[in-house]
């Protein structure tokens, strides 16, 4: 009986923690983070072709962003690299934190935290009378940016991945605080978009488009900040939450060029005569009108009225 145990123990030791979980999702989670990398550098390229108007500290932040996804990218190639390559058959490494990882923690929060700002500043601008919501929602982005850099700098420390359980509490405020930031800066500028309907079809069609656009394009990071917690509190053993963590990183990135790039697609055909109650929409929808106000001589009115031409150009900002 006890040299049946002993050969179990040994067993144990040789085989190590389960590849699907743990080198398996990681290397998953790297191929996608790529392919996720690859469309933000072409975002930028069509941005940097397309919006050559815009304020340089937006051009700024989109050279942030490619930047230090970039270096991002390095580092978590060059740990799947370490861990399945340079340590190939060492199943017990797969247990051990390397540097790299705390440096990969390091960068990851940065490009939320870039987002939700810029968000935030949108939505104060879109309807300065939630400015408590903008405060709130960028005082949750500061917190969810510490607790996420606090958790990240404490992996130094770490010589195995299931010593971060004590850590437990700070990733948990860092994701979650960092998913309500998101339902907080979606909701509030859905349904200013939403109030703003007028009830004339080509204004409302904009605006509906605009919602499903905004809508979808925040509930995607902040379901992933979801997915997250849950697989860092029910199964942290694995590695699930950092292959889901650096799949977030690319989609907070790609989430804001992709909000960017859209204002060409969304105001193309818009050009026209539009009624002048448009005016307030097309403010929210994120467009500046110019209107061109050309008087008909008043001998071509049948009635003796004046008839007054209003054409509508959408500028993009």
């Amino acid at each position: 009986m006890a040299m049946e145990l002993e050969t179990k123990h040994n067993l144990e030791i040789t085989l190590g923690p389960a590849l699907d979980n743990t080198l398996g999702t990681m290397l998953v989670s790297i191929i996608v983070s790529a392919s996720l990398f690859g469309a933000l550098t072409t975002q930028c390229h069509y941005y940097v072709i397309r919006f050559k108007q815009d304020p340089v500290w937006l051009k700024c932040i989109v050279a942030a962003l490619w930047i230090i996804d970039g270096i991002h990218q390095i580092g978590v190639s060059a740990m799947i690299f370490q861990y399945s390559v340079h340590h190939y058959g060492d199943f017990e490494y797969l247990r051990q934190s390397s540097w790299l990882v705390s440096v990969c923690g390091i960068l990851e929060p940065l490009p939320a935290f870039i987002v939700q700002i810029y968000f935030t500043r949108r939505l104060y601008y879109l309807n300065k009378k939630l400015w408590p919501v903008a405060a709130f929602t960028a005082i949750l982005s500061v917190i969810s940016f510490a607790m996420g850099e606090a958790s990240s700098i404490l992996t130094f420390t770490f010589s195995r991945f299931t010593e971060s359980k004590g850590n437990t509490w700070l990733v948990i405020i860092w994701l979650v605080t960092c998913s309500v930031c998101d339902i907080a800066i979606t909701i509030p500028v859905a349904w200013t978009l939403y109030t703003s309907r007028t009830g004339f079809k080509q204004t409302d069609v904009l605006l509906t488009r605009l919602i499903l656009w905004i809508v979808t394009t925040g509930a995607l990071p902040a379901s992933f900040a979801l997915l997250q917690v849950v697989t860092f509190t029910v199964m942290n053993e694995s590695l699930i939450h950092l292959a889901a963590n650096i799949v977030l990183v690319k989609l907070y990135s790609n989430t804001l060029l992709a909000s960017l790039n859209r204002r060409g697609t969304l105001t193309k055909g818009r050009q026209g005569a539009l009624h002048l109650s448009d005016n307030k929409a097309l403010s929210h929808a994120g467009l500046r009108p110019l209107l061109s106000l050309k008087k008909n001589p008043p001998a071509s009115n049948k009635d003796g009225l004046r008839q007054i031409q209003i054409t509508v150009t959408t500028h993009q900002y």
